[in-house]
């Protein structure tokens, strides 16, 4: 609240068309499903040594040892493919990102400002 009573009418309105410059590209059905992928991606791929340290530091029999350093095997192949899939899926989700807000702020260029914008919206 305190941030709208601090501004114009003229920042609200170009504020609340930038946000619905959003609504208009239909990036806020998806932006939670991509949102999700990259965290569950990411997760997978960087945060999860505690099943290796286990097998190595623990004391067990030698059969589930031999078993879960195979397994880590398996793992580290699967992660190194996801690494490379993350890579290309994080760097495009960047640049479309970068894409939307641009589209974003045209359109609330063009809602506040059209005879000084030149721009034609599809």
């Amino acid at each position: 609240m305190g941030l709208i009573n601090s501004t114009t009418v003229g920042e609200l309105k170009t504020v609340l068309a930038h946000e619905f410059g959003h609504f208009s590209q239909r990036s806020m059905k998806i932006g939670g499903y991509v949102n999700q992928a990259e965290k569950i991606i990411f997760d997978t791929v960087y945060n999860n040594k505690e099943y290796e340290n286990s097998l190595i530091n623990g004391s067990g029999h030698w059969a589930f040892q031999l078993t879960g350093i195979v397994s880590v095997g398996f793992i580290n192949v699967f992660q190194y493919i996801l690494k490379i899939f993350s890579d290309f899926l994080f760097k495009n989700n960047a640049s479309l990102r970068r894409e939307m807000e641009f589209h974003a702020d045209a359109v609330a260029t063009y809602v506040t400002n059209p005879k000084r914008t030149g721009f034609i919206l599809y």
